[in-house]
């Protein structure tokens, strides 16, 4: 990791570092979260908003793009907008939301 630093220019931040197990069975397993003193995460976890580690061919993995739709269209539904005024919504705000979703994801088809 010091490498790294020096090779980008970039520092890492050990304070929102986590150590997570992947495909390592518990006799390969080092203590990395005692080495570089961070907590110890496990899947499913969230980058850059996107889930990690989840099962996207189940619902209860888009629950969270669902509710982050539902909550962008609250203050909306209390307008009365005509069909211009959905169609705007629909293209300049709403689809632009699930994009980062289904370009990794194949999106089920009782969630579209």
């Amino acid at each position: 990791m010091r490498c790294f630093e020096l090779v980008s220019g970039l520092r890492l931040n050990l304070k929102k570092f986590y150590v997570m197990k992947i495909g390592k069975s518990a006799d390969e397993e080092m203590n990395w979260d005692a080495i570089f003193r961070c907590p110890k995460a496990s899947p499913p976890i969230s980058y850059l908003s996107l889930p990690l580690g989840g099962r996207p061919s189940s619902r209860l993995f888009w629950k969270d793009l669902i509710q982050c739709i539902e909550n962008r269209l609250a203050p909306w539904k209390k307008c009365f907008l005509n069909k211009g005024g959905r169609l705007v919504l629909i293209k300049a705000v709403m689809s632009n939301i699930p994009n980062c979703y289904m370009s990794i994801f194949k999106i089920l088809i009782s969630v579209a």
